[in-house]
């Protein structure tokens, strides 16, 4: 979104764009919000998904970023899974890559995404080490000049039948999950708001989130 040269969030039907100290509406979604909202910048344009319920598909939304006015592009194909709680999105190569959250009840969402931005296609990929949840979070990271995607997986309160925090890493190069180490103790949770972003260099920072 260099173009744009703002923050865009999500809020209920509208877009808040955040620039020089003021936030502005600068758009709206065709249908209202939900479960699962994530939002994805992209080179002049940005990716949002959300599901207004678990009993309709969901929604994805491409929408392009000229001179500062914000379009929608197209809608996009939903994905094969329902979006829940947690929905982390990550970019790399022509591809988002999807975590797809979890309710507190859910205790076995392990499925692994990936969209096509080329001919808008889903795939399945290698299912995650750990159960999902709430406080998913996914970010892309190199080391050693090797494309990864590091990600926080799962719910840890005392609504959660099944609460695990795990840390877990996604190979680009081979399609293949491992687990590059556990998590610093103490480490309260992994739930709502965790965050993961990448420094470019040598460090990943994290927000377990409450």
């Amino acid at each position: 979104m260099r173009a744009f040269k703002s923050i865009l969030i999500l809020f209920l039907l509208s877009f808040l764009a955040f620039a020089q100290g003021q936030w502005a509406i600068v758009g709206h979604t065709p249908e209202v919000g939900g479960y699962g909202e994530a939002v994805l910048g992209l080179e002049n344009s940005f990716l949002i998904v959300g599901q207004a319920s678990t009993e309709l598909k969901a929604d994805v939304w491409l929408y392009s970023v000229q001179d500062g006015n914000v379009t929608l592009h197209r809608s996009l194909p939903p994905p094969p899974e329902h979006l829940k709680s947690g929905t982390a999105l990550a970019y790399a190569n022509g591809n988002i890559y999807v975590l797809i959250g979890g309710a507190y009840t859910d205790c076995n969402r392990t499925k692994f995404l990936r969209f096509s931005l080329e001919d808008y296609s889903w795939n399945y990929l290698a299912e995650t080490p750990y159960p999902q949840g709430a406080g998913d979070a996914l970010v892309y990271a190199e080391v050693e000049g090797k494309p990864y995607l590091y990600a926080l997986l799962g719910a840890s309160t005392k609504q959660r039948r099944c609460a695990i925090s795990g840390f877990a890493r996604y190979d680009l190069t081979t399609g293949e999950w491992s687990k590059p180490g556990e998590l610093p103790k103490p480490w309260p949770c992994t739930d709502d708001g965790a965050a993961l972003a990448w420094d470019g260099g040598n460090y990943i920072y994290a927000l377990h989130g409450s």
